[in-house]
């Protein structure tokens, strides 16, 4: 089936459903094909528990109370470190500064 782009807009529902019926639709432009309305297949399916098995692996002190201390003192040194410095030094803006130019009132020219 074909049909002019314009008058695909007014028929969109039916040309929808001959699509899912199978049927091959192609919208025109000045009697030329551009488009093709196709059903696009389902794709994966719900993932199953366990699906990452084997696919990870984790070194063996991962959820130990040693690494949870360790990783702990980083976050906090990285803290102790930020504390003192502003929004715009810790995002890597530097001095401080906002880093939004000031916003300006624009002109509008009235004709005379």
């Amino acid at each position: 089936m074909e049909v002019g782009i314009r008058e695909a807009k007014t028929k969109l529902s039916q040309l929808v459903k001959a699509a899912l019926a199978g049927e091959e639709v192609f919208l025109t432009n000045r009697g030329e094909r551009k488009i093709q309305l196709r059903v696009v297949e389902k794709t994966g399916g719900v993932r199953a528990w366990g699906s990452w098995a084997g696919k990870v692996n984790l070194y063996e002190e991962w959820d130990s109370a040693e690494e949870d201390k360790r990783i702990e003192e980083t976050f906090e040194h990285v803290q102790e470190e930020n504390a003192d410095l502003t929004r715009h030094e810790r995002a890597g803006k530097g001095d401080g500064r906002s880093a939004v130019a000031p916003r300006r009132k624009a002109r509008i020219k009235r004709p005379r």
